[in-house]
């Protein structure tokens, strides 16, 4: 065999797992952000859901007429 071609095969190799070492750096990295996203996003339907309790609570202690107001303003 060639040397030239060794050491071109050699090099080849080389630039090969320096590529796939980067991607699986990558991945790890866009795995994290996913997990960190997903509790984000965990957390925010948990508060929209405290939220609306609170909302269905706050609607039902107030007298009729206020509620009715506040329906017929959104509309």
């Amino acid at each position: 065999m060639d040397s030239k071609r060794v050491l071109l095969a050699i090099q080849e190799k080389l630039k090969w797992e320096g590529r796939k070492a980067r991607i699986e750096e990558r991945l790890v990295r866009i795995r994290e952000r996913k997990g960190q996203l997903l509790h984000q996003i965990e957390e925010t339907r948990n508060r929209i859901a405290q939220l609306v309790t609170l909302s269905a609570v706050a609607e039902t202690e107030r007298p009729p007429t206020e509620s009715a107001l506040r329906i017929d303003s959104l509309r």
